[in-house]
């Protein structure tokens, strides 16, 4: 084994692991320079949300839930996401829609 590990050897697969560590570094950074130019995309099912409201909620919860849910919205543009409403969409992949919850969120 000894004789296999020569420090000729040694410095090659040294040489060698610097080399492709560089070329994984340019790699990484073109890959990140691609998704700064593109612009992340969510799809909200507003009616879904409003369906699963309560019922038996008063006014005041009502529109405290829909302002929080407008609120999001905004958080998520300002974040940089396109939100889309489903109403729009004719077909998308799943992992693009937004899961809205419907269970009580509020302290």
């Amino acid at each position: 084994m000894a004789d296999h590990l020569t420090p000729y050897r040694l410095g090659l697969i040294a040489l060698i692991g610097c080399i492709l560590g560089v070329l994984a570094l340019f790699e990484q950074q073109t890959l990140k320079a691609r998704q700064r130019l593109m612009t992340p995309i969510v799809i909200i099912d507003r009616l879904h949300f409003v369906r699963n409201l309560p019922v038996d909620e008063d006014a005041h919860e009502r529109n405290s839930r829909l302002e929080t849910f407008e609120s999001t919205l905004h958080h998520l543009q300002d974040a940089g996401y396109l939100v889309l409403d489903a109403s729009a969409i004719l077909a998308a992949p799943q992992d693009l829609y937004a899961q809205v919850p419907t269970k009580d969120v509020t302290p």
